[in-house]
């Protein structure tokens, strides 16, 4: 399954500019939903490479804002929680795709606070004080 997401993504990827974004919101509308639900699944997580394949198709999907509305509707906040719970190998280059993909769906709004997050602000210290500006 990976190798099939892999040859997807470069099909929609490099698709001419005229018709990128009708060829992106095609393959959308056949994919999201399935793609999503399997991200949803932490045991699917364990073949990283298909999982780093499906979250880079879904970051050049997420270009065609129909594509972003549908990933929205289908459960990518579901799906990006469990990306950021899952322990992953692949390192800080996955988790910056998937923060990528969450300002995307979520409409250029911050993404909210992941539980790797959580867990990084409850072991860094806090400053505290003002700022003083001349």
């Amino acid at each position: 399954e990976a190798k099939v997401l892999f040859a997807l993504k470069q099909l929609v990827a490099n698709t001419d500019d005229l018709k990128e974004l009708n060829f992106k919101d095609i393959v959308g509308k056949r994919v999201i939903k399935h793609i999503i639900g399997d991200l949803q699944r932490p045991e699917n997580l364990v073949n990283q490479d298909w999982a780093v394949h499906a979250v880079m198709l879904l970051l050049i999907l997420s270009v065609n804002r129909n594509n972003a509305k549908l990933m929205q509707q289908e459960g990518w906040q579901k799906a990006s929680y469990v990306l950021h719970s899952t322990p992953d190998s692949s390192g800080e280059t996955m988790v910056q795709r998937v923060y990528q993909l969450d300002h995307r769906v979520n409409g250029g709004t911050a993404a909210r606070t992941s539980p790797r997050d959580e867990a990084k602000a409850a072991h860094t210290p806090q400053m505290t004080g003002r700022v003083v500006m001349e």
